[in-house]
């Protein structure tokens, strides 16, 4: 319902349940590995990254946002929001770029660590479409 009615077609290709279960297992891992980090580092950072977010968080913000520009600069401007439209544009059919979720999962990841967040669950949603788009290419999915 999030990204509203889409018209697509799926085809009854066998390889579509091929893509199907390798998507499960690997977006499975990708959300507990996730998971697993931001719990791991909700309580804050180890060793001397823990230690500048402590002592100089603002400084640390700021460096995070850095990194963040960075990545939104060298994935296409891909990573930037909540995922929503390149989300939609996988689901009607378009493309991504092939790292769109690993990208989208780095800066999450790090919009996170940063300690301000825009949001955990829509951009947890466009990782697992990007995921999802660039394991049916590789199975030869064609749906």
């Amino acid at each position: 319902v999030y990204f509203g009615t889409v018209a697509t077609k799926v085809s009854a290709d066998p390889r579509n349940w091929l893509a199907i279960g390798v998507i499960g297992i690997a977006g499975g891992l990708a959300g507990g590995l996730f998971s697993r980090l931001l719990l791991a580092t909700s309580a804050g950072l180890p060793g001397r990254l823990g230690g500048f977010a402590r002592t100089r968080p603002v400084a640390f913000a700021a460096a995070c946002g850095l990194l963040l520009a960075v990545l939104g600069a060298a994935s296409g401007d891909t990573t930037y929001g909540t995922g929503y439209e390149e989300t939609r544009n996988i689901l009607a059919g378009g493309g991504v770029p092939a790292t769109f979720g690993l990208c989208k999962f780095l800066a999450t990841l790090l919009s996170y660590l940063s300690g301000v967040p825009g949001g955990i669950f829509a951009p947890s949603l466009a990782v697992g479409a990007g995921i999802g788009a660039d394991i049916a290419q590789l199975t030869g999915s064609p749906a």
